[in-house]
């Protein structure tokens, strides 16, 4: 997950992201990565992806306005990692563009569900291949 990791714009997710009114939706992006607090990749890798993201995906007509991640392990004690609706909350604060009165996650993980249903999202589950 680094700097040069590829983004595969062919995702369903991604082509759904597309078939929303972009003039009435902003996405933001919230993650678990424990692999930063596995050792596997780092804090650096994360942010550069999201980065890469932030720049890439607007081109294609999505409005990314941010992201938020959880660096812990899951053994790890904290206060972030889903499925706590903590990330999830401090996106709405965050980002007024987001639609605070019917915000909906897409989540591939049982952990993304707990999530969105602690924190009053509509819950949809993230299309795959």
């Amino acid at each position: 997950m680094d700097q040069s990791a590829e983004i595969d714009f062919n995702d369903p997710l991604i082509t759904q992201m597309l078939s929303f009114d972009q003039s009435e939706t902003s996405f933001f992006l919230v993650s678990n990565q424990s692999g930063i607090g596995r050792g596997f990749i780092t804090v650096e890798d994360v942010i550069n992806l999201n980065r890469k993201l932030s720049r890439e995906l607007p081109k294609r007509g999505i409005r990314l306005t941010g992201s938020i991640f959880c660096p812990h392990a899951p053994k790890e004690i904290c206060v972030c990692r889903k499925p706590k609706p903590t990330m999830l909350n401090i996106a709405l604060r965050l980002h007024e563009s987001l639609n605070a009165s019917s915000p909906i996650m897409y989540g591939d993980k049982e952990s993304d569900e707990e999530a969105a249903l602690s924190a009053k999202f509509t819950w949809r589950r993230a299309p795959v291949l």
